[in-house]
């Protein structure tokens, strides 16, 4: 069985190849197909199950926002042009708009590796809770301590915020502050430990 690079083929479909002239396509699953060498029905299977078309349209969006961003923010900085370099102008602003496109696209798929990052991170420190958990129920581990609970929730809210900051969503009022604790908040996260502790 031939293997492929889902991950490359993906890329692909949903954020086009550059052709040499600088334009972008945006291929076919009839067009992956003939590159790779992939069945039509595995990739067109790959494409519904996984979202592709969906993920294409809203990554296009993310791109077009995130280049008007940039347009936005490089317009601030320009100073006047003279009448008589307009012409000039106009055409380096058509190479300037693409290389802003190139810009955002890479900002974009940053942004996507940042987010699903964070969720890996998520997934990982429920995987160690959950582990943990059925030590306890099957008494191969004593206690929990106040300090893995609070690095625990730590890590719970630190993979929350990076989700959140590669969505492009403040974070500035999310979370909570579990290592700034007084003694007297983590002797009762301690003792709600040790009560959970001789529950199980």
């Amino acid at each position: 069985m031939t293997k492929y690079n889902w991950d490359i083929i993906k890329d692909q479909f949903i954020y086009g190849i550059r052709r040499e002239d600088g334009t972008k396509h945006y291929p076919t699953i009839d067009d992956i197909v003939k590159m790779h060498g992939c069945a039509k029905g595995t990739v067109g299977e790959r494409c519904s199950k996984e979202s592709w078309v969906e993920e294409r349209k809203r990554r296009k969006g993310q791109i077009d926002h995130k280049a008007q961003d940039i347009k936005k923010e490089r317009k601030t900085e320009q100073k006047p042009i003279p009448a008589e370099q307009l012409h000039e102008v106009e055409n380096s602003e058509q190479k300037n708009d693409e290389r802003i496109k190139l810009e955002a696209e890479a900002i974009v798929k940053s942004d996507e590796l940042f987010e699903k990052t964070g969720e890996n991170l998520c997934k990982l420190i429920a995987r160690v809770i959950n582990n943990r958990w059925e030590r306890m129920d099957n008494n191969k581990a004593g206690s929990v301590s106040g300090h893995e609970i609070m690095c625990l929730g730590k890590g719970l809210v630190d993979s929350q915020t990076t989700v959140k900051t590669a969505q492009g969503e403040k974070t500035s009022t999310i979370g909570v502050k579990l290592m700034d604790v007084d003694d007297e908040e983590r002797k009762l996260i301690k003792q709600l430990a040790d009560d959970l502790a001789r529950q199980k």
